[in-house]
């Protein structure tokens, strides 16, 4: 009644003894505020269904029924708190540089544009009639409005600004903080441990050294000492003076003390410190390679080596055999003798017939081993090589013998234990890294400071960068490259998106200050707002050898950049790729790229041709031939393309995409002249001229295409981008969804069939489970799982059928009412009545307009 009444007082001019609008606007330019809090705004019908308090987490107030309500409720407190903020940094900003405060006009306009200074990305689309797409939805669900009646401009704004304000909360702020400090300690924790594992290398090093240089001069005394004995010993013969007994036993001591000439020679053996680096290292290898095996002393040896070994032996065995045989006595002994020396001759021919194969499949396991560098790998195959006897003691050394493979892997296999620590520390840090919110870096940028980008789950080989444009100071705009430098030029009223900053509160007068200010939307200073910029993506190997050909390696920036692409680009397999066709840019041979061998222009016969056989067949195309009556020529059209990626399993699902014919040509192939079966002869080819036509798609890739699929092409594309009436891709919805923001969710097997009919039938039985159980505890009339069968017979159904894309699409629909109708059920009749715009899930999906913004919004 007060509403009311205040309506028809204001009406009358005379608004309960208040002023008049004018007034009003006047007092308001005058009114200094004394607030930062923005005026409330008032209560809707939303606001009055809400509980006075905050609801608890388990509470069901957010439900499939009253989540939009309810984000329009939490999005208008969410503009008001920000309005707020942005006031407080008003407020303080010109009480700190002792400017008067703002007036209440001034503060209004200034909550006017807090939208479009929030979210500008949003609105850039909406500068011609300045208004807000994110408060008229708000304003429009918080009265009960439908969330499928916004236009798709007005979702993404909500959305966007739950997505602002989730990340300023508590805890996805200590989220965000808490994988920082993670990522710090991981990357302390792998310096501490590269740190300790540089000390332990240096003390194995300086230790291990040590005993080379002990174990040179051990032997060098060792080998004096057998030399010495060797002389007294030829010395003896002649004089009988000393047994051999006695010369055996003889120590160095003793051998000193025989004459001043054995005294000087034994001084003359060089000492641990004397010898060579060379020696050092040489003798370092040889412990390092002991020590991997745990023996005193190792043999290495070639395959070649181990098997004329095991033939030596094999031959030694039959010839001691052979003396067994001859001989003419036999007792027991013997006996056993013989038939043990036949039991080992059998497994060694067995082995030479086995061991060939199996220790060359070692061999390769041990050369992956030693690539990967892992030790679970390297024991695994250590151990199979074991097995293989690719190693053996040695009986006459008392060490072991090895092959020299296994070898390097054992070798490997100590560095990957001593590295052990700094492994785990650096996989630790990895998982950190992905984990935190960290920014994809860019890859550099260019002489005109464009940057380029290079995202980790992208297609390999596409490059994308961000172009600034040259800003005019007049109103001249160009989208072509000035200069030759890949410049593009746009006037600067033309380059600002939305609201402006009030540069007032920041300094008054300082051009240098606003010059440094603006410089973080455009690096020409000239505009205080966002600045538009120009994206792109090079994917094709003509534009990334352009790129690297444009780019400068003796620039700093251009150097880092030009190297990070090349890498990039071979990692990719384009440079084996253009090998393989043929693409020699430092030689003379001829071009074969498809541009060149494509005529750009003259397929007004051939296209005229393909349409009048068309039109005569009158089957193919139907009525959408009557859509190229005007089209004269292919060359530069539209076309959309239907991909099947896999013919096999899924022939009915099928990927769209978009294209422009740029070149056409005449092919010769073989056609059948005589192709009636009955007549029992060979069929007889003729060559002819084929008009092909060369499509130069979105993503990059060029394909060649005949005169069906080109006329298909440009109907379903003229079909596609004024969505007339009856057309519909039923077989390319599925396929359009793909996480291409970021890593698959799910298992890494599901990911290249996430978007198949079948997982799409597996993901809504999962779904129908989950959401079944809590529901059918709250309905009173379980129609779906009770009695009648209907939710088995859909589960059967899902199970037999998923493959099919049709039969997919009626169990979602299927699906679709049943759960709608375990919510609350249908409307009563008198509701339906009134309310015509309630639809069922069949119809919203054959609503080509509604799909066209379903697709538009994802």
């Amino acid at each position: 009644e007060a509403a009311d009444e205040d309506f028809i007082e204001k009406n009358n001019g005379n608004f309960r003894g208040g002023n008049t609008t004018e007034e009003k606007d006047a007092d308001d330019s005058m009114t200094l505020v004394t607030s930062p809090i923005p005026t409330k705004p008032p209560p809707t019908l939303v606001d009055l269904l809400l509980p006075p308090t905050k609801p608890n987490i388990k509470s069901n107030i957010v439900s499939p029924f009253t989540w939009p309500f309810l984000s329009g409720a939490s999005v208008c407190r969410i503009l008001h708190r920000y309005k707020r903020l942005r006031n407080e940094v008003d407020d303080n900003l010109r009480e700190f540089r002792d400017l008067s405060p703002l007036t209440k006009g001034e503060r209004r306009e200034r909550e006017r544009k807090a939208a479009f200074r929030l979210f500008s990305e949003c609105f850039s689309l909406s500068n011609s009639d300045q208004e807000s797409p994110v408060e008229d939805a708000v304003d429009f669900l918080c009265k009960g409005g439908e969330y499928l009646e916004l236009k798709p401009i007005q979702r993404l704004c909500i959305l966007r600004v739950l997505i602002e304000s989730a990340y300023d909360t508590y805890h996805v702020n200590q989220c965000v903080q808490g994988n920082i400090t993670a990522r710090k300690n991981a990357i302390t924790q792998l310096e501490r441990e590269e740190k300790n594992a540089k000390k332990k290398a240096k003390e194995g090093a300086t230790a291990l050294e040590s005993a080379a240089r002990e174990r040179l001069a051990k032997e060098a005394k060792n080998e004096f000492l057998t030399k010495k004995r060797r002389e007294i010993a030829r010395t003896n013969k002649q004089t009988n003076e000393f047994t051999k007994e006695l010369i055996d036993s003889m120590t160095i001591e003793e051998m000193i003390e025989m004459d001043e000439e054995t005294k000087t020679e034994y001084e003359a053996i060089p000492g641990p410190q004397q010898f060579s680096k060379a020696e050092v290292r040489v003798m370092v290898k040889k412990i390092t390679e002991e020590n991997a095996f745990s023996t005193n002393e190792l043999e290495v040896l070639t395959l070649d080596e181990i098997e004329s070994r095991e033939a030596n032996m094999l031959a030694e065995m039959e010839e001691e055999l052979a003396t067994y045989a001859n001989s003419e006595t036999y007792n027991r002994e013997i006996t056993a003798k013989i038939n043990k020396l036949n039991r080992e001759i059998e497994i060694f021919k067995e082995w030479q017939l086995n061991l060939p194969d199996s220790r060359r499949e070692a061999i390769e396991h041990l050369k992956e081993a030693i690539e990967d560098g892992t030790i679970k790998a390297l024991r695994t195959a250590i151990k199979a090589a074991k097995g293989e006897l690719l190693c053996g003691e040695d009986d006459e050394s008392g060490g072991m013998w090895a092959v020299d493979l296994l070898r390097d892997a054992a070798l490997e296999l100590k560095q990957a234990e001593t590295r052990k620590r700094v492994t785990e520390a650096q996989r630790d840090l990895i998982a950190k890294r992905n984990k935190c919110f960290v920014r994809t870096e860019e890859l550099g940028s260019d002489r005109a400071h464009n940057k380029f980008w290079k995202f980790d789950h992208d297609n390999d080989g596409r490059i994308w960068f961000e172009a600034e444009f040259a800003l005019n100071d007049s109103n001249e705009s160009s989208h072509e490259p000035s200069n030759g430098q890949g410049i593009l030029s746009i006037d600067v009223q033309s380059a600002r998106i939305d609201s402006q900053d009030e540069e007032v509160d920041l300094m008054d007068g300082d051009k240098q200050f606003l010059h440094f200010s603006r410089q973080e939307y455009h690096s020409s200073g000239k505009v205080p707002s966002l600045a538009k910029s120009h994206q792109g993506c090079l994917s094709s190997t003509r534009s990334l050898r352009a790129l690297l050909k444009y780019l400068d390696g003796r620039g700093v920036r251009e150097g880092a950049l030009k190297s990070s692409l090349q890498e990039i680009v071979e990692a990719s397999g384009v440079a084996a790729s253009d090998s393989v066709n043929g693409d020699k840019n430092d030689g003379h041979k001829e071009n074969t790229d498809p541009e060149k061998s494509f005529q750009k222009e003259g397929d007004e016969d051939a296209f005229g041709q393909t349409k009048n056989i068309v039109n005569n067949d009158g089957e193919s195309l139907g009525k959408g031939i009557e859509l190229l009556s005007s089209m004269n020529t292919a060359i530069g059209q539209r076309c959309r393309l239907r991909i099947v990626q896999d013919p096999n399993k899924a022939p009915d699902v099928a990927m769209y995409q978009m294209g422009t014919v740029i070149g056409w040509t005449v092919k010769v192939e073989q056609q059948i002249v005589n192709a009636d079966e009955n007549s029992g002869e060979e069929p007889k080819y003729s060559k002819e001229g084929v008009p092909v036509w060369c499509i130069a798609m979105d993503n990059g890739i060029e394909n060649e295409v005949k005169a069906s699929d080109l006329l298909d092409g440009l109907v379903r594309a003229m079909n596609w981008k004024h969505q007339y009436p009856g057309y519909y891709e039923h077989d390319s919805l599925l396929v359009s969804y793909r996480n291409k923001m970021g890593r698959f969710c799910g298992r890494a097997v599901d990911a290249p069939y996430a978007s198949s009919a079948l997982f799409v039938g597996k993901l809504m039985l999962e779904c129908e489970r989950d959401c079944y159980t809590p529901l059918k505890s709250r309905t009173y009339e379980n129609n779906w799982g009770g009695k009648s069968g209907a939710r088995n017979a859909w589960i059967a159904a899902m199970k037999e059928h998923a493959n099919d894309l049709n039969a997919v699409r009626d169990g979602l629909l299927t699906l679709e009412n049943a759960l709608f109708e375990m919510c609350g059920g249908t409307q009563d009749e008198e509701e339906t009545v009134l309310n015509n715009s309630s639809r069922s899930g069949r119809d919203l999906l054959e609503d080509k307009e509604f799909i066209f913004e379903i697709e538009l919004e994802s």
